[in-house]
Formats: structure tokens, C-alpha cells, sequence
């Protein structure tokens, strides 16, 4: 009898200490949700309509992801991630300079971006810097294959 209350007392025990454990942890990655890629339908007020494809990528950073072939350049923009939200910080790709943001759901991108021509004209800032001056304003939507 005490054998097989104590056995018991175990088994309880470790089905509360499994039961209490966290198993999502670091095992899980929302990027993976997001990643593959997609077919882009852009609208740019200096391009007008054109149609491509970019690939979204997990960075070495958690919170981060890459969109490869970004404004169909072949460049590739970083973007950070939070929950479907997607934040493009402003950027030098090449020749250009890129800010935006994006939403993201199961099999959708949206993304809305500035484009900024490196070598372009520039504008004083409150602060007494300068920055290039719009080259582009982008409104992109893809789903993905």
C-alpha cells in the first residue's frame, strides 16, 4: 500500500512539473510563417505598374526578416518584425535609400515604402542635416506561391 501511494505521489509530481513547463519557448519562430516568396504587384509613382517577385528571409536577428529583390532592384532591404508588422527603418541599399512599412498575414505581404535617390538632389532637415529628397513613393502587394 505505502509502495503504491508513494508511487503516485511521483507520478504526480512529474505530471506537475510537465505539465508547468513552458515548451513553446525559443523553439518557435514567427518568421517561419512569413517566409518564402511572393509574387509583387507594385504601384510607384515614378514606375507606374510593375509585377515581380521578392523573397522574405529570417535575419540572424530574431526580430528581423530580409526582403530579397526589393522595388525589383535585386537589392536586399532589412525589415523588423512585430507580430504582423513590418517596419523598414531608413536604409542605404546601393543607390538608393528605403523607409517603410508592411503588414504581413498567412499568405500576404503589403508593403509601403518611400525610395530615396542616393545621388540625388538633397533637403535640409530641422536639424541642420540634409537628406535626399522623395525620388519614389511605393504601394506593393503580393501573395505568396
Amino acid at each position: 500500500m505505502i509502495n503504491r501511494i508513494l508511487s503516485i505521489a511521483i507520478l504526480s509530481s512529474f505530471v506537475f512539473v510537465f505539465a508547468s513547463c513552458d515548451f513553446q519557448s525559443e523553439d518557435i519562430d514567427d518568421r517561419d510563417l512569413y517566409v518564402g516568396t511572393y509574387k509583387i504587384d507594385e504601384y510607384s509613382s515614378l514606375l507606374n505598374e510593375s509585377s515581380f517577385k521578392v523573397e522574405l528571409d529570417k535575419h540572424g536577428n530574431r526580430d528581423k526578416m530580409v526582403i530579397r529583390n526589393f522595388y525589383d532592384t535585386d537589392l536586399e532591404v532589412q525589415a523588423d518584425l512585430a507580430g504582423r508588422k513590418l517596419q523598414i527603418d531608413y536604409q542605404r541599399v546601393g543607390d538608393y535609400y528605403f523607409e517603410g512599412v508592411g503588414q504581413l498575414t498567412d499568405s500576404t505581404v503589403r508593403l509601403t515604402f518611400d525610395v530615396y535617390n542616393a545621388q540625388g538632389s538633397s533637403v535640409l532637415l530641422a536639424d541642420s542635416s540634409y537628406r535626399p529628397a522623395v525620388y519614389d513613393v511605393v504601394d506593393s502587394w503580393g501573395v505568396r506561391e
